[in-house]
């Protein structure tokens, strides 16, 4: 055997292991792409963020055995599953026109969400009274007139520390308070009631 001989042996063996994993890559965004061309887009994007993950695992899948032969994995798990899944997607970008409506439609309803949780929250300065606790935590604010004002502490909130211990401490005190306006079922009444959740409390100077 000549000395370069092996050198081009390992070279040929190289080019036919990428050329194989290359067919597997083109062969399942062949079929992931003729999905995409027949999906809904007029969708919110948790369903559009679903059935993306859902095709891509479902087409993977198919070929399973061909992946794992290609990137010489061990077991197919969840590490394997996001690489082949990346990889899919880098090929979708430049073979699939449809993945790239499907991409931008997932894109543009995410913004929209955004854009309209955003538009929900308000912002008052009021002077902070009480607190109750019955399931929930409840603490009151004074508006500049007066008028208490009753907001729902249902989740973490930037300022929530300042109020997990010995709230009344903070009596009197002004702050800014921002919330969101939210429906709850009320059995009792036989109908919704609007009621405003906490989402930040900042304190400012009295």
């Amino acid at each position: 055997m000549k000395p370069y001989q092996p050198l081009l042996l390992s070279f040929a063996l190289l080019l036919w292991v990428s050329v194989s994993a290359q067919k597997t890559l083109e062969r399942v965004s062949e079929r992931v792409c003729r999905r995409m061309e027949k999906a809904n887009l007029q969708r919110p994007a948790d369903s559009l963020r679903t059935e993306m993950m859902n095709i891509f695992m479902e087409e993977a899948m198919l070929d399973v055995d061909g992946f794992m032969k290609d990137y010489k994995l061990k077991t197919f798990d969840e590490s394997a599953g996001q690489m082949i899944g990346q990889e899919l997607g880098k090929h979708l970008v430049s073979t699939c026109p449809a993945f790239l409506q499907f991409s931008l439609a997932l894109a543009k309803d995410e913004v929209a969400t955004e854009e309209q949780a955003a538009s929900n929250e308000h912002e008052e300065l009021y002077a902070y009274d009480h607190a109750d606790e019955t399931e929930l935590r409840h603490l009151y604010f004074l508006d500049e007139k007066g008028k208490e004002v009753k907001f729902y502490w249902t989740e973490h909130f930037p300022g929530s520390d300042l109020f997990t211990v010995n709230p009344e401490r903070h009596k009197g005190k002004h702050f800014s308070v921002k919330w969101k306006d939210a429906e709850y079922f009320l059995p009792k009444a036989d109908g919704y009631y609007q009621i405003r959740i906490l989402s930040s409390i900042e304190l400012r100077e009295n």
